[in-house]
């Protein structure tokens, strides 16, 4: 698949050429090491973030990724942006990057951009080129990129002390600083998809690394700064047009299906979230009774 490249300079958005090193900046100068093939775009002030990396979390992540690129996000790309034959897609905190993959499959140009330890899968990645390690807090492409962008549970890990869900003192700038980060590379009428366990409902199933002593769910108040709300998202995206999504379809449950005992609990979650996707229901997804909550921001044209 042909394609003109988005990625430049984390620091002054100019154009990269590659050198026997690693990438320099035809503009400001800024050079940029390699990891295992793949560029180091990191910007100033930047760092890598130790996250979970093992086998087990990349098998789960293999099969959760490509699931809800080819359940949610294609059918989501037919129905919203299906004027644009050359449709770009970043998935910002990629983790293993087999989303990449699915949408490249899809004949979709996407590339990933992660900073943590799980771009130690992208070497088994069919598509290696289209991966950068770098942060979202200062993206390693140029303006207006990309059609759509999908973060998964991107914001809840933005300001935390490390793999934590306790957050720093200035955890608000922080993802105040990727919203921004993320509409910059966004072309005009594209849309970001980004999701997360409702901050309002008080029962957390997907935070696995999260949760004490092997437990099925993380109970937490709503007050809790680390989760989001929909109307956390409205103030982060103020200047764009914010909307609660259906949930059906984003989940396949692949890891909790595998145990016997899950099976009413999966059959239970599905049918709610089937009932929350019913047409003329966004305020019921907006509110604590949905445990994941589905955020479509949209960058007008």
């Amino acid at each position: 698949m042909a394609a003109v490249t988005p990625v430049a300079c984390p620091v002054c958005r100019g154009a990269l050429a590659s050198t026997g090193e690693g990438p320099s900046c035809t503009a400001c100068g800024a050079r940029f090491g390699m990891d295992d093939g793949f560029p180091v775009l990191l910007g100033p002030g930047d760092a890598r973030f130790a996250d979970n990396a093992d086998c087990c979390t990349f098998a789960g992540e293999e099969e959760t990724n490509r699931f809800t690129t080819q359940n949610y996000y294609l059918p989501l790309i037919a129905r919203r942006l299906p004027d644009r034959p050359d449709l770009r897609v970043l998935s910002a905190g990629c983790g293993i990057g087999a989303d990449v993959d699915a949408f490249r499959d899809a004949g979709i140009q996407a590339w990933g951009v992660d900073c943590g330890a799980r771009t130690m899968a992208w070497t088994h990645r069919a598509n290696r080129g289209a991966f950068q390690i770098g942060s979202v807090l200062n993206l390693p492409y140029a303006d207006e990129s990309f059609d759509m962008i999908v973060t998964g549970c991107l914001f809840p890990h933005i300001g935390v002390e490390g793999d934590s869900t306790e957050v720093v003192p200035d955890h608000a700038a922080q993802r105040a600083r990727v919203a921004s980060e993320l509409l910059r590379v966004l072309r005009p009428g594209g849309l970001i998809v980004t999701g997360n366990p409702n901050r309002l409902c008080p029962v957390d199933m997907f935070h696995k690394g999260q949760m004490q002593h092997g437990g099925l769910m993380r109970w937490h108040s709503p007050d809790e700064p680390f989760l989001l709300s929909f109307a956390d998202y409205g103030r982060l995206f103020a200047a764009a047009q914010v909307e609660v999504l259906p949930p059906a379809r984003y989940w396949g449950f692949h890891t909790k299906r595998r145990d016997p005992k899950m099976w009413v609990l999966i059959a239970a979650l599905q049918a709610w979230f089937a009932v929350l996707s019913l047409p003329g229901l966004g305020v019921l997804r907006a509110s604590g009774l949905n445990p994941w909550l589905v955020v479509g921001v949209g960058k007008p044209a």
